[in-house]
């Protein structure tokens, strides 16, 4: 009987494009550290068998530097080669790893293509036009707790807490056609309704306000496509740590099945709950004089 050694060594992309190690962070290595260093890091692992390579990654977190580093990597390991490397890729989709094999770099390539296609978050939708502007368009809100607000932002850069007496002064506010709420992220991680003060008219109905509280935006809104498009906003915010004002316009299906095409403003303000910036102040004000029924809320 004849027995053969075959060489099995592990090597980490860092989320940077770095060579990394977990080692390094966590002066071990099992597979709790393995699972967090590929699923939340972002890295990408490589683990070698004799002429086979094996690799994994999650779309949902890995970053383009590491792919980069990666493809690189790989179109050098294959051009040098004497012999072809059989490739096994995998990627975790959040349920399920799905996995190809090839000799060929392209073939790789092709899958990554594919499969970093479901990691990258939704697309405003087509039909909502969003448009930047100044701070100082909030100013047309004509709301003097706004003007507040922006004035101390203008000054300090910094995201206020969300029990800052200025927000709660905000929060107050009664105005037609302006609407005021902060969104924070919960533990799992989603963008939920906070405190909430819908307008004087609005388009979603009182039962759909005692819905939101809590509620993760993209799922409660009457409207889905506003409300994933209201969810990457604020998420922007809370990453940038940045003050925005935008311009919306865009068909919007209220709550009692009404369709209205709207255009509004929003101003939206970085605020700070158990951590810095995982929190925004929203005020949405119309644009343009409208009838009742075609106030966005």
């Amino acid at each position: 009987m004849t027995f053969s050694m075959i060489e099995v060594r592990t090597r980490w992309i860092g989320d940077d494009g770095r060579d990394a190690t977990p080692l390094d962070l966590f002066g071990k290595i099992n597979d709790p550290i393995a699972h967090f260093v590929l699923h939340t890091l972002g890295w990408i692992r490589i683990n070698f068998f004799g002429q086979t390579y094996e690799v994994s990654l999650d779309p949902r977190s890995v970053r383009t530097e590491a792919v980069e580093r990666f493809v690189a990597w790989m179109q050098d390991m294959h051009a040098d080669a004497e012999r072809p490397w059989l490739v096994k890729i995998s990627a975790f989709t959040g349920r399920d790893w799905i996995s190809v094999t090839d000799t060929a770099p392209e073939g790789i390539i092709a899958f990554l293509d594919r499969i970093l296609e479901f990691g990258k978050p939704a697309a405003v939708p087509e039909t909502l036009q969003v448009r930047q502007c100044s701070l100082e368009r909030a100013s047309s809100f004509g709301v003097d707790a706004v003007n507040a607000l922006i004035d101390r932002w203008n000054t300090t850069r910094e995201s206020l807490p969300v029990d800052d007496p200025s927000v709660r002064a905000l929060l107050a506010t009664a105005k037609s056609g302006c609407t005021v709420k902060i969104l924070s992220k919960n533990t799992f991680g989603r963008v939920v309704f906070g405190t909430y003060t819908p307008s004087l008219t609005t388009l979603w109905s009182r039962d759909s306000w005692g819905r939101f509280l809590g509620a993760p935006v993209g799922e409660v809104v009457p409207d889905r496509a506003l409300g994933s498009a209201v969810e990457l906003s604020a998420r922007h915010v809370m990453d940038t740590g940045r003050a925005t004002v935008e311009t919306w316009e865009d068909p919007v299906l209220s709550s009692n099945g009404v369709i209205a095409d709207l255009a509004w403003d929003r101003l939206t303000l970085p605020l700070t709950s158990q951590q810095p910036n995982d929190a925004v102040l929203v005020v949405t004000h119309r644009l343009s004089p409208v009838d009742a029924s075609r106030l966005a809320s």
